[in-house]
């Protein structure tokens, strides 16, 4: 249970990275 706990951690702060890594790209695209 341990391991698959660790698996969801990772893979919510994967999709959590992700979705900020969109936004900043966003941000980015309409200051410029």
């Amino acid at each position: 249970p341990l391991c698959n706990t660790f698996l969801i951690q990772y893979f919510i702060s994967f999709k959590m990275n992700h979705q900020f890594n969109l936004t900043i790209s966003n941000m980015r695209a309409l200051t410029v």
